[in-house]
């Protein structure tokens, strides 16, 4: 697991090993017992298998592909064309010897003018590139998917055993305060309402594995984890923590989100669109030649064919051209502004959870820690009461769930910045 307050806890495969006496139900002991871990995976390792193993990432490779063929496609010339025709005289006298037949025997070949052929090339080329943009910013969108279920698993599984640790706790603290009891030492009151606190844990540990149990299976579902051994899960905590100025992730995020390139490039496609339609009104010019016999004189012919361009056939095909392309730069402008306001928004709300963060520090932590420490000293002295010391204990293990769940929130809004800008918070210069 990352780095956290929650590693000073015990581990669950090392809690389960004490066995518990007095009112703790088979049913509570049985729900936590987990698979051990089998081996360790980081995030990059998760999304890796995800571009690996999922058929969503191969569904979309597949795109790739389809443009490529189009551009190959894109390059071929016109197959030539081989012409006969043969030609008897006069009908119906079979006398007509071979002198007597007139045949014809050529070859043609089309050649396509106006640059069609070039306009169309480069047409393909510019659907490749946004066909590798969309591919680039499909990764972007599974990453952050990827991440999240990574980040959600990670942080459930801490609070699992946390509360599996305060669990022993107060299973330790029952069973000494009942011995208590049992020897007249402290009241029945008092009693009644520990056990009372059994209750709360069992419910706690039952949604804390339910939380995890959820969020692995939704996470191995997606990376395709094939083995039943359950990884440890390793996050790697950011080095920094204060990001750049919202105006430096935004200029970061026009220049590197792969969506905002595709759309740009889509602009340019759908301008070369149009010079091919408009390449299409230029006739384009058939040359051929070949062999004549003709009653029994050998000769050869040659010949040009060009269409005559007296009617303007593609005027629609061009204006319908013409409306996608300004429709494709009105999709350009909307979606810069969109990611603007995207970077804006998941700037905003990680600056406010880091804040939050901050206020509730490592050394807030410490201090419950020593306020549990000098209770159990008191208690154990006859000094302070045994509610007292729960309430303690209380109070440290809410305080620790709760950073916890901010933490998970600080990561996932991190993510979600780095998302919205196209890149690693790291990888942004100053």
């Amino acid at each position: 697991m990352s780095h956290s307050p929650f590693r000073r806890w015990r581990p669950l495969s090392k809690t389960l090993v004490r066995v518990w006496s007095g009112s703790v139900s088979l049913f509570a002991v049985t729900l936590c017992v987990g698979t051990l871990p089998a081996q360790p995976l980081t995030l990059d390792e998760a999304f890796d298998r995800f571009v690996e193993r999922s058929p969503l990432a191969a569904a979309e490779r597949e795109k790739l592909d389809m443009a490529r063929g189009r551009l190959r496609q894109s390059d071929a010339w016109a197959n030539p064309v081989l012409s006969y025709n043969q030609e008897g005289y006069p009908v119906g006298e079979s006398e007509s010897g071979f002198d007597q037949q007139e045949f014809l025997v050529g070859a043609w070949q089309e050649f396509e003018l106006g640059g069609k052929r070039g306009k169309r090339r480069g047409l393909a080329r510019l659907e490749l590139d946004a066909a590798t943009a969309r591919y680039e910013d499909f990764l972007r969108q599974r990453r952050f998917e990827v991440s999240r279920l990574f980040v959600g698993a990670v942080y459930a599984a801490q609070r699992r055993d946390a509360l599996q640790s305060a669990f022993e706790d107060y299973s330790r603290i029952r069973e000494t305060h009942r011995k208590r009891y049992e020897m007249g030492e402290v009241s029945g009151l008092a009693q009644l309402k520990i056990e009372g606190e059994e209750a709360w844990y069992l419910i706690r540990l039952a949604r804390a594995e339910r939380q995890w149990n959820a969020a692995w299976s939704e996470l191995a579902a997606l990376v395709g984890w094939e083995s039943g051994a359950i990884p440890e899960l390793t996050l790697q905590q950011p080095n920094s923590a204060d990001p750049h100025d919202s105006s430096v992730l935004i200029e970061a995020a026009l220049r590197t989100r792969p969506d905002l390139e595709a759309t740009r490039i889509e602009a340019r496609a759908a301008e070369a669109a149009i010079e091919l339609e408009r390449a299409q009104n230029i006739p384009d010019l058939n040359v051929g030649g070949g062999y004549k016999r003709d009653f029994g004189r050998n000769s050869f012919f040659v010949g040009l064919q060009l269409p005559l361009p007296l009617w303007d056939r593609r005027e629609g095909a061009i204006g319908e051209k013409m409306a996608a392309g300004r429709r494709q730069a009105l999709l350009s402008n909307w979606k810069e502004i969109w990611v603007r306001q995207e970077v804006e928004r998941t700037y905003s709300l990680y600056s406010r959870l880091l804040a939050a963060s901050g206020r509730m520090s490592a050394d807030f932590l410490q201090k419950l820690d020593r306020a549990v420490t000098i209770t159990a000293v008191s208690y154990q002295q006859g000094e302070a009461g045994i509610l007292e010391y729960l309430d303690a204990l209380r109070a440290q293990r809410d305080a620790l769930l709760e950073f916890n769940q901010l933490s998970e929130e600080v990561q996932l809004a991190r993510l979600e910045l780095e998302a919205s800008v196209g890149t690693s918070l790291r990888g942004i210069g100053p």
